[in-house]
């Protein structure tokens, strides 16, 4: 997605107000918070086998634009 142009984060937590990421942090985003607590949406999560004990659900919307927007549904 990233080599296709910009890509949208935001992040869904229970309690908490989205959190849209800065589009010129959302690489690093990607690659240090949420690829290491990425969950299979085909399988059942156990918090345990993540670090910090927290782990996303990721989906991919379009937005107004088209443009891509990553939904990080987080789970702890």
């Amino acid at each position: 997605m990233f080599h296709a142009g910009s890509v949208q984060f935001v992040v869904a937590d229970v309690g908490a107000s989205l959190r849209w990421i800065l589009l010129n942090d959302c690489y690093n985003f990607w690659k240090l918070e949420v690829q290491p607590h990425l969950a299979d949406p085909e399988a059942k999560a156990c918090l345990d086998n993540f670090p910090n004990g927290y782990c996303y659900f990721v989906s991919e919307w379009n937005g107004p634009d088209g443009a891509p927007i990553v939904v990080c549904e987080k789970h702890h």
